[in-house]
């Protein structure tokens, strides 16, 4: 089979129509080198401008820990409620952060809660955090996360532990109802263990406790 006498001419236009396009796409890339690398991560330009860091430099992803702390309440004020679920929504938060944030890392979480939350209620929630984070790493150090029910010496330091990092108020609205069901729970385990005691006298203790216990737990969840 004879090819047409085209043929030849023809293929040699192909090969010099491509090495021009690529010739044209790679003087393109000199001219504009910062499209290039177009869908790298860029922080919030407030913090950037504050704290520039390498997209390789975050040492946690803000955006589950953003979706938790949208569930926190902000009265008429716009100022952070404080109550009992709100330890709920600081451990959730907390517990899925590294274990070994620095200092740099936790003030970035701070600007970044601060700039999605502006005013008031996003300042006390940054530092109620950051708080938080130290606490727990200081409860971790101390052993006590893990134990926190297992005597009420735990207990004990673990409220001593609380007011190093909140002040009192904060411990009382936020940790207090946590606080009221561990002894509870302690007083409880220790009538259930009293050898001393025979069944029904635990029956009527533990009605005692469950009575004590339902007039001073605080209402809200």
């Amino acid at each position: 089979m004879r090819l047409p006498t085209w043929f030849p001419a023809m293929g040699l236009a192909v090969v010099a129509f491509t090495f021009a396009a690529l010739a044209l796409y790679l003087a393109q890339l000199r001219q504009a080198p910062d499209t290039i690398h177009h869908d790298l991560w860029e922080q919030p330009a407030e913090v950037a401008a504050q704290r520039p860091v390498a997209p390789t430099s975050w040492s946690f992803d803000f955006a589950p820990i953003s979706a938790i702390l949208q569930n926190v309440r902000v009265d008429e004020q716009g100022r952070l409620v404080l109550e009992p679920y709100l330890a709920r929504v600081l451990e959730g938060a907390t517990s899925i952060l590294p274990t070994d944030l620095d200092d740099a890392n936790l003030e970035r979480l701070a600007q970044l809660i601060d700039i999605e939350m502006p005013g008031l209620a996003g300042e006390t929630l940054s530092k109620l955090l950051v708080n938080h984070y130290r606490y727990r790493q200081a409860a971790n150090a101390a052993g006590q996360a893990s134990a926190a029910t297992d005597s009420r010496a735990t207990l004990e330091n673990d409220i001593a532990l609380k007011r190093k990092f909140f002040d009192e108020a904060t411990v009382q609205a936020v940790f207090g109802k946590g606080i009221m069901l561990k002894s509870y729970l302690l007083a409880r385990r220790a009538v259930n263990e009293d050898d001393a005691l025979d069944e029904k006298q635990k029956k009527l203790r533990l009605a005692e406790l469950s009575a004590r216990y339902n007039q001073i737990l605080p209402s809200q969840d």
